[in-house]
């Protein structure tokens, strides 16, 4: 059995009657204990965290949780009314914090997701945002990106034809969310996503969190910056809170891929030999159809107008959300048109008219909808 106890980020901790002192801070050297100079008491003291994301206050305070009601009850896990508490989403002096604004469907955070035409930032090919949602949702949406970026490149040899991926979507999955959970928000920036002719950058900021050693990164120890943020990843099945995601990683990569700086972490994936010469030139292609695929997923605009060429095109690009992303989308739906029909919703989305009750009746029981109404006359309401 092996036990890890984390260092606490009040450091350094005092015998009270010496207080803050040589005499009242010790320090472990082998099985000794030695009273601690003066100047490591004030440089462990200036490394202090003076604020958490749990202690600072939300920008805004009328803020919806419909998209994380969702997640929760598809993992038969359903928020009650007392979830902000449970989930640590007040601060001491009862308001939302910046916790809940994270995972807020309402919040203003955004997410750059760029691609450039060659290795470096000289021609800029597409710019575009994720976000001003729940993070767990932007997380979704930037995985699904990944994953249409991550183009299959093909040889013909004389015996073999060659297939593979851009980059291993394994080891980019788990780099992502790490990204997004071990970002230091408090600092007011967000995560960006870049991709150019020959790599894939993730880069998060704040560097690697306080007492973490790279030694103890590479082997997986598990300090996660924002605990809160883990722990409802953790909830929804995103993360194992393990630092098993790290194995993952090394599985395919070497330690080479990162790039560990006091204010940021940049995690580099080389594409297989082979894409270079072929990325450019399918970069206004891609940038095309992903425009095409956000449209489908993301408008709920012009509804009725739009209802028949999208009953069309089946909305395919649904066939690749997970449940709780069609949930979500049908209640951007009913949000903008609340007298929306099973009929409309089976053709929108490419699904059975059963399949749209049951998802209505999930989403009902969770208490995210509710009908008004009778089933003739009546119209759906977001709560």
């Amino acid at each position: 059995m092996k036990v890890t106890v984390s260092a606490g980020s009040d450091r350094p901790y005092y015998i009270a009657k010496y207080g803050m002192s040589s005499k009242g801070c010790y320090y472990r050297v082998g099985s000794s204990c030695r009273p601690m100079p003066e100047r490591m008491i004030r440089e462990m003291y200036a490394k202090r965290v003076p604020t958490t994301l749990a202690t600072i206050i939300a920008p805004s305070q009328n803020l919806k949780f419909e998209q994380l009601k969702i997640y929760y009850s598809e993992k038969k896990h359903p928020l009650n009314d007392n979830f902000a508490e449970t989930l640590d989403f007040l601060t001491p002096e009862g308001k939302y914090n910046f916790v809940a604004y994270l995972m807020a469907d309402n919040n203003h955070l955004t997410f750059k997701f760029a691609r450039y035409a060659g290795t470096d930032k000289c021609e800029l090919v597409e710019s575009s945002e994720y976000g001003f949602n729940c993070l767990i949702t932007t997380a979704h949406r930037l995985a699904d990106r990944l994953l249409v970026e991550n183009r299959t490149w093909t040889k013909i040899t004389p015996k073999l034809r060659l297939e593979r991926k851009m980059f291993e979507p394994i080891p980019a999955r788990e780099a992502l969310i790490n990204m997004l959970v071990h970002n230091d928000y408090s600092r007011g920036y967000t995560p960006v996503v870049e991709v150019y002719s020959d790599r894939l950058e993730l880069t998060s900021h704040g560097g690697l969190p306080d007492g973490m050693t790279v030694e103890r990164f590479f082997s997986g120890v598990s300090r996660p910056r924002n605990r809160e943020i883990m722990r409802i990843f953790h909830d929804v099945e995103m993360v194992e809170q393990l630092g098993s995601g790290m194995n993952r990683i090394l599985q395919y990569y070497d330690k080479s891929i990162f790039e560990i700086h006091d204010d940021m972490i940049k995690v580099v994936f080389r594409f297989v030999p082979g894409f270079e010469d072929d990325l450019q030139s399918k970069n206004e292609e891609s940038a095309d159809l992903q425009s095409k695929l956000q449209s489908k997923i993301d408008s709920n605009e012009d509804l009725q107008s739009n209802l028949d060429s999208k009953s069309d095109s089946g909305l395919k690009s649904t066939e690749r959300l997970s449940r709780a992303e069609i949930k979500i989308q049908i209640v951007g739906v009913l949000k903008e048109n609340p007298s929306c029909t099973y009929e409309t919703l089976s053709k929108m989305f490419n699904i059975s008219r059963a399949s749209v009750a049951n998802y209505l009746k999930s989403l009902s029981e969770a208490g995210v909808v509710r009908r008004v109404g009778s089933d003739k006359d009546g119209h759906w309401e977001v709560v």
